[in-house]
């Protein structure tokens, strides 16, 4: 029979899992609609651990590679954490793990995670509490930029003094991630496919697992739509043959989002059920939020605002019951864009202000550069035109601190807008000019046909209809490559009513 403490210490790696990744909120307990199938598998390695059923183990091993894997990796991680000085325990510890992980890679030629767990078992108190202080700043709340991309290269000298290669894997990708998020796309192919072939060799199935979303937000920040969508799909194919539902579920959000986006609605919306339709299953409230957030702000573009009001109030919500500063920040400001298109102004300011002061309090400065971006607006349209300025260039100076294009682009055009309402033409030609060249640089297409239509429409008020055609070409030809048929109209009939065409 199993040594007690072992019991013990399997079973917190069960409560990790079942209450961190798959929690529900207090009223969903006991409902069968929220059973997850991982428990399932916790069950059944509980029975057979208690036993020692070995048989049973490699066999679940079999079943379910994936959970088997996530069971093995927290529980050597466990171990680094425990302050036991009884040897006898530690050598049942290190007998046990020792036997699963020779379970986990029997018959694949592989050895990372043998030779991870003598690392883990050769390591002193010091080295392995530097482990767990890196572990734990490589896990905190995530923004992008040079900030974090400073905190992540202090993580990886730590993970090299240690000699930890899953530490230093996990900081790559870490870095890979952070660099398509600032628009630093270079060489990043290359990167992607080293990473994978690392986790592949390494047998880490969820890392590797991870490898295809990414590729995908690679190619979409590259307006390469068809190729995201084609590692979306191969990635959604390969969940489904494993019944790997959580992952089938992130897909389809992702999918969702990018329809969204791109102006196919009954898609996204489709997607987003079916993601939904699986997180609650799941008990994941957390990724239900973002679906919350992606259903409204698929409102939103529809311009239901009484639906987008309702998605974002379910989304804040769950955020409020977990203390989520992160996703609040995120949710408040698109309350406050859902108030600021009904009129609701004290409503939407108030948001607004909780989002910026949630942002500042984790000092995610991509948050205060989208909100700040908002709030220019909200005081563009109540006509304080000197406030939008204000903000617009607050968003500006958030939005270069952590190299977010995207954010720079849309607050550079809202910023050309407030000044030309403050008939400051030449301020505004300049920042309109500037935010055209960004988008066109860095292949934000959508982005590009706005402000270059804005720019058309500009010069033919200030009777310079030779200096408005070139931007309406730009405009028209982005339209088409879009497939956007409501501004190719548009543009058509600007040309046409001006003699342009």
């Amino acid at each position: 029979m199993m040594n007690r403490h072992i019991y013990f210490y399997i079973g917190t790696c069960f409560l990790f899992y079942a209450g961190v990744v798959f929690s529900a909120p207090p009223e969903e307990k006991g409902n069968p609609d929220a059973f997850v199938p991982f428990f399932a598998f916790l069950g059944k390695m509980k029975t057979a651990m208690d036993s020692s059923d070995w048989d049973s183990v490699r066999n679940l091993s079999k079943e379910s590679p994936l959970y088997f894997e996530k069971y093995v990796s927290q529980g050597m991680e466990n171990f680094l954490k425990d302050k036991s000085a009884d040897a006898s325990v530690i050598k049942n510890l290190k007998d046990t793990f020792s036997r699963l992980i020779e379970i986990q890679e029997s018959g694949s030629g592989r050895h990372f995670f043998h030779d991870l767990w003598v690392q883990y078992c050769s390591w002193t108190s010091s080295e392995k509490e530097l482990k767990l202080r890196t572990d734990e700043m490589l896990s905190k709340e995530e923004y992008y930029g040079d900030k974090r991309e400073e905190q992540l290269r202090l993580c990886l000298d730590d993970y090299e003094k240690l000699n930890d290669f899953a530490g230093i894997l996990k900081v790559r990708l870490a870095l890979v991630r952070n660099k398509i998020f600032t628009g630093s796309t270079e060489h990043i192919q290359d990167e992607l496919d080293d990473l994978e072939k690392s986790f592949e060799s390494a047998g880490w199935i969820e890392e590797k697992n991870e490898m295809a979303p990414l590729k995908a937000l690679f190619f979409l920040k590259g307006s390469m739509l068809d190729q995201a969508m084609h590692e979306l799909d191969s990635a959604e194919a390969a969940y489904a043959e494993s019944k790997d539902i959580f992952n089938c579920a992130r897909i389809q959000l992702q999918k969702g989002e990018i329809f969204s986006k791109t102006g196919y609605y009954d898609k996204a919306l489709a997607h987003f059920e079916k993601a939904s339709e699986s997180f609650k299953k799941l008990g994941n409230w957390e990724l239900q939020a973002s679906v919350f957030i992606g259903m409204g702000n698929l409102a939103l573009r529809q311009n239901h605002f009484e639906n987008a009001g309702q998605y974002f109030e379910n989304a804040r919500q769950i955020y409020e019951g977990q203390k989520h500063t992160s996703g609040l920040a995120k949710v408040l400001n698109n309350l406050g864009v859902v108030y600021d298109k009904t009129m609701k102004n004290e409503e939407a300011r108030s948001c607004f202000d909780k989002s910026i002061a949630y942002a500042k309090e984790i000092d995610d400065p991509r948050q205060m550069a989208e909100t700040e971006n908002n709030l220019g607006s909200f005081y563009l349209r109540t006509g304080e035109n000197d406030k939008a300025v204000s903000h617009y260039k607050e968003a500006i100076q958030s939005s270069r601190k952590i190299r977010s294009i995207e954010v720079e682009i849309q607050a550079m055009h809202n910023l050309g807008l407030a000044y030309y309402f403050l008939s400051r033409k030449d301020d505004a030609l300049s920042a309109l000019s500037e935010s055209l060249s960004l988008s066109r640089r860095s292949g934000q297409d959508s982005d590009a046909m706005e402000t270059s239509l804005l720019l058309g429409k500009i010069h033919i008020q200030n009777r310079s209809s030779e200096q408005a055609k070139p931007y309406l070409d730009i405009s028209l030809a982005l339209a088409k490559k879009l497939k956007n048929e409501k501004r190719i109209k548009e543009i058509e009939d600007v040309l046409k009513k001006n003699n342009l065409g």
